[in-house]
């Protein structure tokens, strides 16, 4: 995610951000608006990685960055929030 992102976002926004990654959260624990703010913001998350994964696919990225950045990726579906949210 970029900084400014971040910076533009509001109090409520990033307390929803924050809360999805405990572990003792379950999807259901979010109001229908903080569900849908987490999935624009999930689906921004896993959307650079996704075009990343296409231009090394084709050669335009390094592979040694493709290797951290799916690495990244894997960890972040393993937490029990995202594997709901992917459901």
């Amino acid at each position: 995610m970029q900084n400014e992102f971040v910076a533009n976002q509001s109090d409520d926004v990033l307390k929803a951000m924050l809360a999805n990654l405990d572990s003792n959260k379950s999807w259901s624990d979010f109001s229908d608006v903080d569900q849908f703010r987490l999935t624009l913001i999930c689906r921004t998350l896993f959307q650079k990685p996704e075009g990343q994964y296409c231009l090394r696919k084709f050669g335009s990225f390094d592979a040694a960055l493709w290797d951290m950045r799916r690495d990244w990726v894997a960890g972040l579906i393993r937490m029990p929030f995202h594997q709901e949210w992917w459901k």
